[in-house]
């Protein structure tokens, strides 16, 4: 149960709580989480606090103020001055030996604890007894207060100070509370005039306080007895939708619809990609299309989009450096980017409406020093060393997230040959560009994997993505704390000369070779002999040469072939009266005998086959 002191406070400055009408009608709020204070433990004082916040529901948080309470017997009659600093991520590493334990810290990996270069300034000004706004409890004027954003599944760490006394008022951990757990609060909402508080969040988003640390000097030191557990007593403001008195438990969300591909308020004329590429000269990958008789080819780094979207998270913009291929000598040009939107993030006042605008670095090179211990240049937040090279909108129509920039509403980007590097920037109106958390080993300076990355038919002027930072605001400014090493969801792509010629489809109808001149020669017979008798004798015999009627002594037209030669014997000095016969040399009249005796027994023997099968 929430004090009735700590409740006063909420009364009064339910008064001062804005809110802005937008041109859809909707009211938007302030609305506030307070911390619930228990009545069981003595309240203490020290000159600071370190705490961490995060997001409930993974949504998007924009923390509009501070709220804190002081011990007003420290505080005095004078001026009093206070701090408020922020930066992106745990202030030290959440999992070292005696975290909030006061001890001194082992195993970590890093604490910013004590060192302002790392921490961004995001309030400060001056208190007293006279301009707190009830009792001990002080809000920071809400112009005074730079707005920050908290995105969903990360942390935001906060340190509030005051310099010349010891009077910001923490409470001590009960018995079964541990570092870093989340802190019980009430959240109160706004619904256009009126505020009621309840004690659960009831499904709607707000900024969860988890259990920090008392910082017992000004300023903030590497010692590490210097802080001990303490939890954060105080409110956080955050702009929100005005809630009704009857929030839902799970508020509906319409579906993510497919943006259109536009640039202006009217619809491109352009002719988008076909989902089937452009067969063309051989292509090597899928990667490979043709728009209007210009071919393109992209890398991309969402091919499994589908698988890990729901470990994506969105922001304002992101800071992407390309380098051309060490092995290309002629440098590439980039043609046009395409990218994934979080409509979830984009408010309804928009009408489901995003704009984009994009940039490019105007000389060659990275946007920052990657080596950010000592960094040398950094042009991050400072559009004049920027140009825009392409913008327009998005707007929500469909069941996709992914829009691509049409090619005739970019201007083609040139990026030098053999490691020549260009960066971009990339950045929605509202927090809706998908990113992706960082593998193992990965950091600013080194290369993102595409989809390819491992692929020998990549092409060999295929640039390589760079890791480099979502930007959390819009635009974007020079504080450090708004800048975080993520990997780019999307596609990027180049163009490249078309191939000459496509190849044809069809088979051509002349022969691929001519006849040759001569005879094609087998070793081996066409078919293979029968070992079987057929099973009847032909009707016909067949001859090559036709028997002639009548015997002759004529020489046959067509000699006779033999393998051995027939000998004959020499001729007589005088001429015998008859002929001689030869049994070697039969005359033509027996053979013509011998013939008609053959054919008389073949018709015999077919004859007496055909009575048989009767």
């Amino acid at each position: 149960m929430m004090p009735l002191h700590h409740l006063l406070p909420l009364i009064l400055l339910a008064a001062v709580m804005k809110c802005s009408l937008q041109q859809s009608d909707e009211v938007l709020c302030d609305n506030a989480v307070v911390t619930s204070s228990s009545s069981n433990t003595a309240k203490q004082s020290a000159y600071g606090i370190l705490f961490t916040v995060s997001s409930s529901n993974n949504e998007l948080i924009e923390v509009t103020s501070l709220g804190f309470y002081v011990d007003e017997n420290e505080l005095g009659t004078g001026d009093v001055s206070y701090e408020v600093w922020t930066r992106r991520g745990h202030y030290a590493d959440p999992d070292r030996t005696n975290a909030g334990n006061g001890g001194l810290p082992l195993n970590e990996t890093f604490d910013y604890r004590g060192n302002f270069e790392y921490w961004g300034r995001v309030a400060a000004g001056s208190l007293n007894i006279f301009n707190l706004h009830q009792k001990n409890y002080f809000q920071i004027p809400s112009d005074r207060f730079t707005n920050t954003f908290i995105t969903g599944g990360e942390v935001q760490s906060f340190y509030i100070t005051l310099k010349e006394v010891s009077a910001l008022m923490q409470e001590p951990l009960e018995n079964w509370e541990n570092f870093l757990d989340k802190q019980l609060t009430v959240q109160c909402l706004e619904d256009g005039g009126d505020t009621f508080c309840q004690s659960d969040s009831a499904g709607r988003k707000q900024p969860n306080i988890h259990i920090g640390e008392g910082v017992a000097s000004y300023p903030f030191y590497t010692v590490p007895y210097f802080y001990h557990p303490k939890k954060f007593m105080g409110t956080i403001y955050y702009f929100d939708k005005c809630a009704s008195r009857s929030p839902t438990v799970a508020p509906t969300k319409p579906p993510s619809d497919a943006p259109t591909f536009e640039i202006t308020t009217s619809p491109s004329t352009t002719p988008l990609p076909t989902t089937s590429p452009t067969i063309t000269a051989a292509p090597t990958t899928r990667y490979f299309f043709e728009v209007d008789n210009r071919c393109y080819w992209y890398l991309s780094t969402d091919a499994l989009y589908d698988v890990f979207s729901n470990e994506t998270s969105s922001s304002y913009g992101m800071l992407l450096p390309l380098q051309s291929n060490e092995e290309d000598n002629d440098g590439v040009f980039i043609t046009s980017l395409g990218f994934h939107v979080d409509f979830e993030s984009v408010t309804s006042r928009n009408g489901g409406t995003v704009t984009y605008e994009l940039y490019t670095l105007i000389a060659n090179g990275q946007y920052a020093d990657t080596n950010r211990t000592s960094i040398k240049f950094d042009y991050r937040g400072d559009f004049s060393f920027w140009e825009k090279i392409s913008h327009g909108t998005v707007t929500q129509d469909g069941s996709s997230d992914y829009f691509q920039i049409p090619f005739d509403k970019f201007r083609p980007t040139y990026i030098q040959p053999n490691g020549g590097v260009r960066s971009f920037y990339l950045t929605l109106n509202a927090p809706a560009l998908v990113y992706k958390e960082l593998d193992k080993r990965q950091g600013i300076g080194k290369t993102q994997k595409d989809d390819d990355f491992n692929s020998n038919q990549k092409r060999g002027d295929t640039p390589n993505l760079m890791i480099g930072e979502v930007v959390i605001g819009y635009p974007f400014i020079s504080a450090e704390f708004l800048y975080s090493a993520k990997q780019f969801v999307g596609k990027i792509f180049q163009g490249y000369e078309c191939p000459s010629s496509s190849p044809s489809f069809h088979p051509s109808e002349v022969p691929s070779q001519l006849p040759s001149g001569k005879p094609s020669l087998s070793l081996s017979p066409s078919f293979t002999p029968s070992w079987q008798p057929s099973t009847g004798p032909s009707i016909s015999p067949t001859t090559s040469v036709a028997p002639t009627l009548v015997a002759t002594d004529n020489p046959s037209s067509i000699p006779t072939v033999s393998l051995f030669p027939t000998n004959t014997r020499m001729p007589t000095d005088s001429p015998t009266s008859s002929p001689v016969r030869d049994l070697n040399s039969p005359s033509s009249s027996s053979m013509m005998i011998q013939q008609l005796h053959l054919l008389s027994a073949i018709v015999c023997t077919t004859a007496t086959f055909f009575s048989l099968e009767q």
